[in-house]
């Protein structure tokens, strides 16, 4: 898989790189599109905050207006400040795209699970079981139907 992308990335003429930020608060990944050349551009940033453990997803839309304020730096560092500044357009901003709740590790049993905030304007994508006969769906229309398989055997 690494090959087929740096192929499709040659081919593209697209060259990618993740560079590491850290602050007391945070440790910040990003993904940088021509990392050392003018057209050096941040397509998605993820805020990892150490305490409480919290993974936030950022990059820029232009359908929606943000509807959260995104995180920042503790450490106010101006390289560090001008190194994570996402190119915006005209009628685009930076935004969540995709967090944790805070302390969002939850341990059960022999299990580990990442408990995901769900973002106040979301939409949910797919079919299913109860899924209804449209791709797209608004949160307000999900069903949040959720039975072990063994219950739904018993109950065929």
């Amino acid at each position: 898989m690494s090959k087929l992308i740096a192929t499709l990335d040659a081919v593209e003429g697209i060259t990618w790189s993740v560079e590491l930020i850290q602050d007391p608060q945070h440790y910040i990944l990003q993904s940088v599109r021509d990392a050392s050349g003018p057209k050096r551009k941040v397509e998605l940033q993820l805020w990892i905050r150490r305490h409480p453990f919290q993974i936030t997803a950022v990059r820029v839309l232009s359908s929606l207006q943000p509807a959260e304020k995104i995180p920042e730096l503790q450490l106010l560092d101006s390289d560090s400040v001008k190194q994570l500044e996402l190119q915006t357009a005209s009628g685009a901003a930076s935004a969540i795209v995709w967090k944790t709740k805070p302390r969002g590790l939850q341990y059960r049993d022999n299990s580990t699970v990442l408990v995901v905030e769900k973002s106040v304007t979301a939409d949910f994508i797919g079919f299913g079981e109860q899924g209804g006969k449209h791709l797209f769906k608004k949160k307000t229309y999900m069903n949040y139907f959720s039975r072990s398989i063994d219950e739904k055997r018993n109950a065929r």
